[in-house]
């Protein structure tokens, strides 16, 4: 590609953090890691870490009376 072109995509483009960035040659050395795998591991950790606030401990609990929820408390 052309160089400005280049320069400009490793500065302003945001790539995914899932994203795997190695050449086939690197991915392959690497054991062919699966872009699932890394997404679910990712999934994982945000959803066991995610402690909402917004939300008042009297609503939750009426809504939990109502509905499935399946996020724990």
């Amino acid at each position: 590609g052309h160089t400005a072109t280049i320069s400009v995509m490793q500065t302003e483009y945001v790539y995914p953090d899932v994203a795997d960035r190695s050449s086939p040659k690197e991915w392959e050395e690497l054991g062919k890691p699966v872009l699932l795998d890394k997404a679910t591991a990712r999934k994982e950790a945000i959803l066991s870490s995610f402690k909402p606030d917004h939300i008042s401990a009297e609503v939750d609990a009426a809504v939990r009376s109502n509905h499935k929820i399946l996020l724990e408390t």
